[in-house]
């Protein structure tokens, strides 16, 4: 009988044992797909941005729901990774504290960028306006990051 007892426990605890390492994981993964990330130069950020604010953002048009902020994130990350053959852009996930103190969740996207120096920063780009910064907008809205997918 005991023994019955000690083999349903330690079977009990393996299956949760095996389940946290299956969730962390698949969370490891979740964000971070790929082995190594390549940043852009602050020449190739640019001309990016510039791409993005003149030959794609005229023809996309906010829908709530439809396509909004994750969709802006979404199609940023992709295109801007394929056409710069880099995978230095990244979508974030988190909130914005607008100057009124109202606080809201929202998705905008991080770039991994290389400075003339050789220091590697990770900068914000909101990709419903194209406006590149650190960590306030010049609306002086305050991105909190909370998660990145790469």
């Amino acid at each position: 009988m005991t023994k019955v007892i000690y083999t349903k426990l330690f079977s009990m605890l393996l299956d949760k044992v095996r389940g946290f390492i299956d969730k962390l994981l698949f969370g490891f993964r979740s964000w971070f797909r790929d082995m190594y990330y390549y940043p852009l130069t602050l020449e190739e950020l640019k001309t990016a941005i510039d791409f993005w604010v003149n030959d794609i953002l005229p023809m996309l048009e906010y829908s709530s729901e439809v396509f909004d902020c994750d969709d802006f994130g979404s199609l940023f990350k992709g295109l801007i990774n394929f056409i710069t053959g880099k995978n230095a852009v990244g979508e974030a996930i988190g909130e914005v504290v607008l100057p009124t103190g109202e606080v809201g969740l929202h998705e905008w996207n991080t770039v991994l960028v290389e400075l003339p120096s050789g220091d590697q920063v990770v900068l914000y780009v909101e990709p419903q306006t194209g406006e590149v910064f650190k960590e306030i907008s010049q609306e002086g809205w305050l991105y909190k990051l909370k998660n990145v997918l790469y």
